[in-house]
């Protein structure tokens, strides 16, 4: 389920960078609409640990890590 909120309420400087990524990624990822929606309560800080929680310490590659991702997204019907 995605907020619609998320969708909306930006700033013209955050749209004008959303529009530029919805040339590659459509739909945006909820973190980065959550993070750019409201950067003063979600702002560095939450990047930060959203970054070590989905990056962090780990015996497995980046490319290992997608793959588990991706195999998950598929068994369970959604999108990656």
């Amino acid at each position: 389920m995605r907020l619609r909120i998320l969708e909306h309420g930006h700033t013209r400087k955050q749209k004008a960078l959303l529009w530029v990524m919805r040339r590659f990624i459509d739909p945006i990822p909820g973190p980065i609409l959550t993070l750019s929606y409201r950067p003063r309560f979600f702002g560095r800080s939450m990047a930060i640990a959203l970054q070590e929680a989905m990056r962090g310490a780990t015996r497995w590659t980046a490319g290992e890590t997608e793959l588990m991702c991706a195999f998950v997204s598929r068994q369970n019907r959604c999108e990656y």
